[in-house]
């Protein structure tokens, strides 16, 4: 994955980053589709284009997959964690295992924050300050997948990152299915 010029500049915490591609066209439209129209029967389609992802680049097994979660507030809104239900494709099936296990309670959003998307790029960081909330009992010693869908200016899954390092992570990988 080639770096940015900001992550040149301030390295991410997470060791590596596998994305299936930009976000753009047709994986856009389908991402968007998936996230905001809640149409969930694209899944299939989604957790193939994170696998493949994954294959192609030789990803080693994690010891858990946690998907960025979303506050209690949104989650109610939405009706369902996209990064959650992406997650899900990587345990099910043939890959059971393969990658790790899934903890969708290691980490959790304890302050309700404006979307990102609806932020201005100098106010996303700042607006995920305190955010997030890691246990050290299932993170100590462990290896991370983190698993959220499109990676734009990083601010989200650098916050998750840090409070999972924080609590005790020895290394996290970060999977999206796009990247800005």
């Amino acid at each position: 994955m080639t770096l940015c010029l900001d992550c040149r500049v301030t390295p991410p915490p997470w060791e590596e980053a596998f994305f299936y591609g930009p976000y753009e066209g047709r994986l856009k439209a389908l991402v968007l589709r998936f996230k905001f129209q809640g149409q969930l029967g694209l899944g299939g389609v989604l957790h193939g284009l994170l696998r493949r992802s994954l294959e192609f680049r030789g990803a080693l097994g994690h010891d858990l997959i946690i998907p960025v979660p979303l506050h209690p507030r949104r989650l109610r809104g939405r009706g369902f964690n996209q990064s959650l239900e992406l997650a899900r494709g990587l345990v099910q099936g043939e890959s059971e295992g393969k990658y790790g296990r899934l903890e969708p309670h290691a980490l959790i959003r304890v302050r309700d924050t404006p979307p990102q998307h609806t932020l201005p790029r100098a106010d996303r960081v700042h607006n995920l300050a305190g955010a997030f909330q890691a246990s050290p009992a299932k993170l100590r010693g462990r290896s991370v997948l983190l698993v959220d869908d499109i990676l734009t200016t990083g601010a989200t899954v650098r916050a998750a990152t840090k409070e999972l390092k924080r609590c005790g992570a020895t290394r996290v990988d970060l999977l999206v299915l796009a990247r800005a």
